[in-house]
C-alpha cells in the first residue's frame, strides 16, 4: 500500500493513520481510534468498510444509550434467539 495518495478535495497528500475520531449525537460525544486516509490540509477522510462499520457501531451504541433503547448487540441477541 502506498504511504500517500492525493486528496480528492484539495489535492494535498493524504496519509494512512489511526487517529482520534469523534461521533456525536444530541450534543454528546463518543471517541474512538479510526484507521483511514486522512488529509492534514483540509481534514478530508476516506475510510474502508471495516473502519466505517466500527464508526457506525459506535454512533448506534451512543444513540441507543442516550435514547434509553436497546443497542445493536442487544437487538441482534434477541433476533438471533440468544
Amino acid at each position: 500500500m502506498p504511504n500517500t495518495r492525493p486528496c480528492p478535495s484539495c489535492r494535498g497528500d493524504m496519509h494512512v493513520e489511526q487517529l482520534d475520531d469523534v461521533v456525536t449525537y444530541d450534543g454528546h460525544e463518543r471517541r474512538l481510534k479510526t484507521q483511514g486516509w486522512w488529509c492534514p490540509q483540509c481534514g478530508e477522510t476516506i475510510l474502508d468498510s471495516e473502519a466505517l462499520a466500527a464508526r457506525e457501531r459506535a454512533f448506534l451504541d451512543l444513540k441507543a444509550q442516550l435514547d434509553g433503547v436497546p443497542g445493536p448487540d442487544e437487538v441482534a441477541a434477541v433476533t438471533e434467539g440468544r
